[in-house]
Parts: structure tokens; sequence; C-alpha cells
């Protein structure tokens, strides 16, 4: 997929993931994703704990949040619109 291409539905397919070693608690990263956890009402970022998770299903701006996160702590990745229909998770 090409930079700022869409899928069928219109929206490109982008999934965040939380380095959990880098977004502890205390640490700018975990503070930082918790206060915006609070500012939005679709719970796109979600505080459990000593755990922070980023829905795949997460806002536009909230999206951008998280790549601002600092330390590095969030990573997006923008997924080809193949995966959009027929997704296979595989763990290795």
């Amino acid at each position: 997929m090409r930079k700022g291409q869409r899928n069928a539905r219109g929206k490109t397919m982008r999934v965040a993931v939380v380095v959990q070693e880098r977004c502890k608690p205390k640490s700018n990263a975990y503070l930082y994703l918790q206060k915006w956890s609070q500012m939005c009402d679709k719970e796109c970022i979600i505080v459990e704990g000593k755990t922070v998770k980023i829905s795949e299903f997460a806002c536009p701006p909230c999206v951008v949040r998280a790549r601002l996160c600092p330390d590095d702590a969030v990573i997006i990745i923008n997924l080809p619109s193949e995966l959009d229909t027929d997704m296979i998770h595989r763990f290795s």
C-alpha cells in the first residue's frame, strides 16, 4: 500500500503496538498514555493495571497521540489492504 492509500472501506489499516518494556508504570510513556486515556470517550487507549493497550479501532486523534508517545513506546504499523478481509494470526 502506498503512503496515504486507503482500503475499500476508505480507512487506512493501522495497528498500534505498545512496547511494554518502555511503557512501565511511572515512566514518561505510561504517564503520557494514561493522561490521554481519560480524554477520549471511545476508550481507544486503555490502561489496565500496569499495562497499556491501544484499540485496533482507535480514532485518528488517538492514533496521532500514540505516535507522539515519548520514549518510542508505541510503534504504528501500516498494514497492506489485502489483510483487511482474510486475516490469519500466526504466532511463532
